[in-house]
């Protein structure tokens, strides 16, 4: 798998099917590329669309998935709060939460190193950059070790 990051005003270039259907790509979004088609949505993953087969597809017809509506029902953070009480776990809880941290760091990684970083999960290092490598990790202060 690939990832690409944008950042800073970068934005990757628009499908040719979005083109053609004149949808712009918002101003902070999500833009996934697979084999088979491309999913398109807002920042927080708001109005998903499918385009696949030469046809742009609203992802859910009539209403979210139950595990996407429960996310927006309630207060902000209610459904942290109900985990800690010994609920059903947070979307948002740590297991889930290591993908998107990882791929956040690299493309920050990558920015500060100026160019694309080639990661080895297993080794926990970045192959193609050496020196970028130092973004990864910090010296803590004495008594502040992990």
């Amino acid at each position: 798998m690939e990832l690409f990051w944008y950042d800073g005003g970068m934005k990757p270039r628009k499908p040719d099917e979005l083109e053609a259907a004149d949808i712009s790509l918002p101003i902070e979004g999500i833009l996934f590329v697979g084999d088979r088609g491309k999913i398109f949505a807002g920042f927080n993953g708001q109005n998903p669309q499918l385009s696949a087969n030469g046809k742009i597809e609203a992802m859910w017809k009539d209403e979210p998935p139950a595990q996407a509506a429960r996310r927006v029902q309630g207060e902000r953070g209610s459904q942290w709060v109900q985990a800690f009480k010994g609920g059903e776990p947070s979307p948002g809880n740590f297991l889930n939460a290591s993908g998107i941290s990882d791929a956040v760091t690299l493309g920050t990684v990558s920015l500060r190193a100026g160019k694309k970083v080639l990661f080895d999960s297993e080794n926990m290092k970045i192959t193609n950059i050496p020196d970028a490598n130092k973004y990864l990790y910090r010296e803590y202060r004495k008594g502040w070790e992990l």
